[in-house]
């Protein structure tokens, strides 16, 4: 990638990952009119409504980030409370630190359904009665948005994220981060 030519959310933070969760790219978007767009050094920038997961989630995407030679900067080593993370903070560290993207992640919301399956028939003569469980669907989102830093903020990359059955947005992290840079990478090398 050298030349890479948001009450449930804190519950669901502070407790385990389930082994049946699953994280998916779900939509991607890259700028039609940038064909190769040149990311060494970047700031990673999470805005999510807890401190813990910015900074788990900064310092995965940092770290897979450099699996591909790129060289991620967290945000919050520079700006340690989330809550003012601002456009103008975040445009002074870049320009500060020298730095020519800024990757930023989104918390775009959790959803929870409740999903009925019937399950059994049982009759009893005069009456049917069918038996079924209930399942609670749980769905974390997150959007991931890559900027050139050199020209004008200029939007060139977004990806959607999709958690499903999480227990911990937490636990997921390392995966989504291993997605999502995965497809970084995919896509703007095309």
């Amino acid at each position: 990638m050298q030349a890479i030519h948001k009450g449930g959310l804190i519950a669901l933070l502070a407790i385990g990952i389930a082994a049946c969760s699953s994280t998916s790219v779900t939509s991607t978007w890259k700028s039609p009119a940038i064909k190769t767009v040149s990311v060494h050094k970047v700031l990673v920038v999470a805005v999510v409504p807890t401190e813990s997961v910015r900074r788990n989630l900064e310092n995965e995407l940092v770290r897979e980030l450099g699996k591909q030679g790129v060289h991620g900067m967290p945000s919050y080593l520079y700006i340690e409370d989330g809550s003012s993370l601002d456009k103008d903070s975040v445009r002074s560290l870049v320009q500060t630190a020298g730095m020519d993207s800024v990757f930023i992640a989104n918390y775009l919301g959790t959803t929870h359904e409740l999903e009925y399956t019937p399950t059994t028939y049982y009759d009893f003569g005069y009456w049917n009665t069918y038996g079924g469980t209930y399942q609670e669907r749980t769905e974390v989102k997150l959007e991931f948005r890559l900027f050139d830093a050199r020209n004008q903020g200029r939007l060139v990359w977004s990806a959607t994220t999709s958690t499903l059955a999480p227990e911990s947005v937490a636990g997921a992290v390392p995966k989504v981060a291993d997605d999502v840079v995965g497809q970084l990478e995919d896509d703007i090398e095309r």
